[in-house]
């Protein structure tokens, strides 16, 4: 099996929608080594997700996206799916409003093939059926940064990371004590609030805060005078003790309690009384040491997570615990300069106890796992190698390995840049124990590869790229209906190029544009992949037309998507509008709206997406 082609006209055509857009319009989050609509940076970004230890992205041959504090507050995202939404290759559906199962598709992969991270701790809830995250209830006022690594990632992430990793990084104490606070209210019943204090005291540093949303206004359609409500309360902390120059002990922590309200669109009698409460603790133990006069770092995690959903219905109770336990060690060692190499181990054992209405059994399972890599950067030439064996205690070993360079040309502001990597991804504990599943499942495997072309204009106040990426996802999980099990039984083939374009006009105005196409199909069939829109653009114009008033229009185009059934979701386009004036050195008042032009859309199909919504708040700094 290979990955599709697509034709070089392909290619240019995206590049000169990507480039219209933006010379006439409205940009979403970094991209590559840009800095985005938000600025344009006078040094390197770095980033860690791609590699493992703080990378400029200059020096990274894959395609890494990062979305930053000034992006989230200058569109006011409150949650990390938002921020993802208008993201160039991901599609993010969510069933409904705010709080509603809500998934992430990754350059066309399935929704469980994207592994992600709070802060180092893996959020996935072993006890979900096919093991895919659920962004619901993941809030943002605390977070500093997200990093989106594209295409498969075995070598040092392991299973899941087959269409991308996500890195969501909370906000870490510096300087003196730091406190905010922040309020909002708006349409649909929405209340939202939170406060932090952050700083620094010596050789200790920490963040803590707590953050709520709570929406009471929202309907399916087929119930309309139905309000489904949602609250979430979300606390966490991040610590760090550094005793001296070569030891540091490092905690984070962060506890999520949510209540939704939904409604069984597609049954006969829907029901108006179905709920979930769910509980989530995340937590991550470090402690790091430097030997060699900081030429190796060792590293020695611990991380805990544990699930607890409890489904109630009209005439039926569900409980879902599962939990996770996971130990890493990592050593990263600088023998010759330009090299870093890194070894590491890990072993994790993940379980649920299900009970009531579930069909899994209690079960768990353990996974080992060694890997190496080398990161080179040697002038103006970078690459990565690395290789990896996973230990499944139900399927055996599993090799992974990826390749990537990449090259800058400093005189024309050029980069190029190319990789090759596989990935793979365990059967849940569920398609392994439930009573449709099989203990026989081989995992899900992958083949990636990209290139890609970036470059910089006018001092780096302008910058364009492309990227050309395919995938081959073998032993896809399925269910056969007749064996009424899960067999491997599908494959697929993704293909697609990805465009952006970003400058900074002067005058305070910044624009940007990013287009994607992805093809996405069964590789036996040719049929579209569900959900997944072969054509997705957005744009953004920010601007500060005077010192106190900071003012972001953004808008997003998604293309039409298969559905079940053989159905069709049409395209749609929704805009949003944010705005925040300083009133004081310490108080800005913030203002938005939402689909803006007040779009009819579905997605996914049969699941209506809010109207319009204006929303105003207070943020204060103390």
């Amino acid at each position: 099996m290979h990955a599709s082609i697509l034709p070089i006209r392909l290619a240019a055509r995206a590049a000169a929608a990507a480039l219209c857009a933006a010379s006439i319009s409205l940009g979403a989050g970094k991209a590559g080594h840009a800095q985005g609509a938000g600025a344009v940076a006078t040094a390197p970004e770095t980033v860690v997700t791609a590699t493992r230890i703080p990378t400029p992205v200059d020096e990274i041959a894959g395609s890494v996206r990062v979305i930053d504090a000034e992006d989230i507050e200058r569109n006011q995202y409150r949650t990390v799916a938002e921020a993802l939404r208008r993201q160039t290759g991901l599609s993010v559906i969510r069933s409904g409003g705010p709080g509603k199962q809500t998934s992430v598709f990754s350059r066309g992969s399935e929704s469980n093939h994207t592994l992600v991270l709070i802060d180092g701790v893996e959020i996935g809830d072993p006890g979900a059926p096919t093991g895919a995250t659920d962004f619901a209830h993941v809030l943002i006022q605390d977070v500093e940064r997200i990093e989106v690594l594209y295409g498969s990632q075995g070598v040092l992430y392991g299973s899941d990371a087959i269409g991308a990793v996500i890195n969501v990084v909370a906000k870490r104490g510096e300087g003196p004590p730091e406190g905010s606070a922040f309020v909002e209210g708006g349409s649909f019943a929405t209340l939202n609030g939170g406060a932090g204090l952050r700083g620094r005291s010596g050789r200790f540093d920490y963040a803590i805060g707590a953050q709520s949303q709570r929406v009471g206004g929202l309907t399916a359609r087929s119930l309309p005078d139905d309000d489904d409500g949602y609250e979430n309360h979300t606390v966490g902390g991040k610590l760090r003790f550094a005793p001296d120059s070569g030891v540091e002990l490092d905690g984070v922590v962060r506890y999520v309690h949510s209540y939704n309200e939904f409604d069984h669109e597609f049954d006969v009698s829907p029901s108006r009384n179905d709920r979930t409460v769910a509980e989530q603790v995340f937590t991550r133990g470090q402690v790091l040491v430097r030997s060699f006069g900081g030429r190796a770092e060792h590293r020695l995690g611990i991380a805990w997570t544990q699930h607890d959903r409890r489904n109630r219905a009209d005439s039926s109770r569900s409980d879902y615990p599962s939990a996770k336990l996971k130990f890493d060690l990592r050593n990263d060692v600088r023998v010759v300069d330009g090299h870093v190499a890194i070894v590491g181990l890990e072993t994790e054992r993940e379980a649920i106890d299900p009970t009531g209405s579930y069909v899994a059994p209690k079960a768990d399972a353990r996974t080992d796992a060694v890997y190496v890599q080398n990161r080179i950067a040697r002038g103006p030439f970078f690459a990565a190698l690395g290789g990896r064996l996973d230990n499944h205690e139900s399927f055996g070993v599993e090799p992974t390995w990826r390749a990537a360079a990449g090259y800058a040309f400093a005189e024309t502001g050029v980069r190029i840049r190319g990789s090759y990597a596989t990935g793979f991804k365990a059967p849940s504990l569920s398609e392994l124990f439930a009573s449709w599943g099989n203990p026989a499942l081989k995992p899900e495997e992958s083949r990636s590869w990209e290139i890609g072309f970036d470059r910089t204009f006018a001092g780096g106040r302008a910058e364009f790229g492309l990227t050309w990426f395919g995938s081959a996802i073998d032993d896809l999980i399925g269910y056969d209906g007749e064996a009424q099990k899960s067999v491997n039984i599908d494959e697929a083939e993704i293909s697609g190029v990805e465009v952006f374009a970003r400058a900074e006009l002067g005058r305070g105005v910044r624009v940007g544009a990013d287009f994607t196409y992805a093809r996405s199909v069964d590789g036996k069939t040719g049929a579209d992949l569900l959900r997944r829109p072969r054509r997705k653009a957005s744009a953004e114009i920010a601007a500060t037309p005077v010192d106190d008033l900071s003012l972001s229009v953004a808008g997003m185009y998604v293309g039409e998507r298969a559905e079940y059934g053989g159905a069709r979701s049409p395209a749609y386009v929704t805009a949003r509008v944010a705005a925040s004036w300083r009133l004081t050195g310490r108080v800005d008042l913030t203002g938005r709206i939402e689909n803006l032009f007040d779009r009819d859309y579905e997605d996914p199909a049969g699941y209506p997406q809010p109207g319009i919504g204006a929303f105003v708040g207070l943020k204060a700094r103390f």
